[in-house]
């Protein structure tokens, strides 16, 4: 049977109340300033102190996505500056905001090639997690950067089968050193590059030795499913 609530258990209900309403409040107070774009929100995602910028990027987690396309916008601003310590934070919330970081691309895959391993590597984390980056990815193999196209092809090759179809597009542009890198970087993504056999088969037949040579090995490393499709091709 039910009891009468004493005074003591409607004093305890009654804080309960409060302690929630108070909660909801500060979440949405953390909502509004990251939402708002205002400074006091932003400096605290570049704060030091770490336990701070943990709470404001589980805040910009919890924040609708038109908060977190302003996060975005303001933290590919700031990957521009020379200052090293809000770089370093601003590649980090990107790397933990989702897929509204898709938006800072380009910042993060010139961010690759930074001169801070720590920046570099958030950078890489971030596009890792953007199925959405493949193309700009792609793209960036044809530059003159050596070390940006090496850590823009360690990210295709995490990325797998979403990257193949820009990395076969590669192979259509003449140019043999995208397409060696293209090629490259399918031959380490082994079975994942199946949906490549076609146009590596194609790039064993053509007449650069070293872009059939690297095609070869790619189509080695996809193993069974490019043995069946060059069998059928040539039956």
């Amino acid at each position: 049977q039910g009891r009468l609530l004493s005074g003591q258990d409607i004093a305890d209900v009654r804080r309960l109340i409060n302690f929630m309403k108070c909660r909801i409040f500060f979440i949405h107070c953390d909502a509004a300033l990251l939402l708002a774009g205002c400074s006091s929100g932003t400096g605290r995602l570049l704060a030091d102190d770490p336990l701070v910028r943990s709470e404001a990027l589980e805040a910009a987690a919890r924040s609708p996505e038109k908060a977190k396309k302003k996060i975005v916008a303001k933290m590919k601003k700031i990957l521009r500056k020379k200052d090293r310590a809000d770089r370093t934070y601003a590649a980090a919330a990107l790397e933990d905001i989702g897929p509204a970081a898709v938006a800072a691309v380009p910042e993060l895959i010139q961010a690759l090639n930074d001169g801070d391993t720590d920046i570099a590597a958030s950078a890489e984390r971030a596009l890792r997690k953007l199925p959405q980056a493949a193309p700009a990815l792609a793209a960036a193999l044809d530059t003159d950067d050596l070390v940006l196209r090496a850590r823009a092809a360690q990210v295709l090759v995490s990325q797998g089968a979403a990257a193949v179809p820009e990395l076969v597009k590669n192979f259509e542009k003449g140019k043999r050193e995208l397409a060696l890198w293209s090629a490259g970087v399918l031959w380490q993504m082994g079975p994942a590059a199946e949906s490549a056999v076609p146009v590596l088969a194609r790039a064993v037949a053509g007449s650069d030795a070293a872009v059939a040579g690297q095609a070869s090995i790619a189509l080695a490393a996809v193993g069974a499913p490019a043995g069946l499709w060059l069998g059928a091709a040539l039956s």
